[in-house]
């Protein structure tokens, strides 16, 4: 362990000891932190659209999906305008 830690630094030398190899005795601190964050853990779930949600009608679909693809086009043509007008003086 000295000689890894005089290579690595103290930091590097105990997470491979402890977090990588788990060889070495863990730090109290670390474990009781573990246990209070492992409420916070990631758990998967499969998306699921709730029942009582309610899709736009089929009469407006079309449009509103004209809409969300024209709109970014649009803000980009004014901002590429807007910019490629602008004088840069020399």
């Amino acid at each position: 362990m000295k000689l890894l830690r005089e290579k690595l630094g103290f930091k590097e030398a105990y997470e491979r000891k402890v977090l990588v190899d788990k060889s070495g005795e863990p730090d109290p601190q670390i474990q009781q932190l573990e246990e209070i964050l492992g409420a916070l853990r990631y758990e998967h779930r499969p998306f699921e659209i709730p029942r009582d949600w309610v899709l736009a009608p089929a009469f407006l679909r079309p449009s509103l999906t004209i809409a969300a693809t024209n709109c970014p086009g649009f803000a980009g043509s004014c901002l590429w305008r807007e910019f490629k007008i602008q004088k840069v003086p020399h």
